[in-house]
């Protein structure tokens, strides 16, 4: 979705996150023992309405669209096993 390489080639299955992006973050992604427990990540992105055309296509869905919201422009989609994301508009 964002270009960011994901390498989850371990026996814990976690994903080691490279963005590529100039002053960008490295991280990791990795499943949650409680599923009740929830975090909503955002990441900034030029476009929502480019991601959000490409969350679909891969089988996600809009729960909030893109919205200004006065300080920030954002919106909420769902990946297709049930994870909300959040996006910032640059």
């Amino acid at each position: 979705m964002f270009g960011w390489k994901i390498d989850a080639n371990n026996p814990m299955n976690y994903g080691m996150v490279e963005s590529g992006g100039g002053g960008g973050i490295a991280g990791g992604i990795g499943g949650s023992q409680m599923p009740e427990s929830r975090v909503l990540v955002y990441a900034q992105v030029a476009s929502i309405d480019d991601v959000l055309s490409r969350v679909s296509m891969h089988g996600g869905r809009t729960v909030q669209p893109r919205q200004d919201m006065g300080p920030v422009i954002m919106a909420l989609y769902e990946d297709p096993e049930g994870n909300l994301m959040g996006l910032v508009e640059d």
